[in-house]
């Protein structure tokens, strides 16, 4: 007997990254975060920054392999 599924597998991935002011840490001494910033890729939701200038993007769709 062979099953088969007429269902696309494919992946979901979260990236998570922060957004900093290039060598603000060498010119300044501090890393200075970038708020509200907005952040896209291709395959994933629009995400913005937080105080910290930290966001997460969930890719969804993407066929296994891929990633």
């Amino acid at each position: 007997m062979l099953l088969t599924s007429p269902f696309v597998f494919s992946q979901q991935i979260r990236l998570k990254g922060s957004v900093t002011v290039h060598n603000s840490k060498y010119e300044t001494g501090k890393i200075q975060y970038v708020k509200d910033a907005f952040v896209t890729a291709p395959f994933s939701k629009p995400s913005g920054t937080d105080d910290k200038g930290t966001f997460a993007l969930e890719f969804v769709g993407i066929k296994p392999g891929t990633a």
